[in-house]
């Protein structure tokens, strides 16, 4: 599990850093990247746009990318997974608390990288 977050991480990293070449080549101005560590979020800025990476869908996710999030263990992706098969997709972000194993700490570790859409 530790590993696949390793993993994920380096290649999200090296895709910012190739996208970031690609727009140095094109002749981008004000390049820059930020990392925020707890948020497991890569920014980057090219001239007058912004890109952020995109959010887990808990409709959707499997057991890896749920995994992947913050605080998300493999039995709590299990218990996830065990929800919406029980009772449909997640009609909010906020409805993951329903879950056993997610309380208002674990959602408000991870709300900002999860959608339902």
């Amino acid at each position: 599990m530790n590993d696949t977050k390793t993993l994920l991480f380096y290649f999200s990293l090296a895709a910012a850093v190739f996208l970031l070449f690609c727009m140095w080549q094109l002749g981008a101005d004000d390049r820059y990247i930020s990392y925020e560590t707890q948020k497991k979020e890569i920014t980057l800025n090219l001239g007058d746009k912004s890109y952020e990476t995109a959010k887990t869908n808990i409709n959707t996710a499997d057991t890896e990318e749920l995994e992947a999030l913050p605080g998300i263990g493999e039995k709590t992706a299990a218990a996830i997974m065990e929800y919406r098969d029980k009772n449909g997709d997640f009609a909010a972000p906020e409805d993951i608390m329903n879950v056993k194993g997610i309380g208002e700490k674990k959602y408000n570790d991870i709300k900002d990288i999860i959608t339902t859409e």
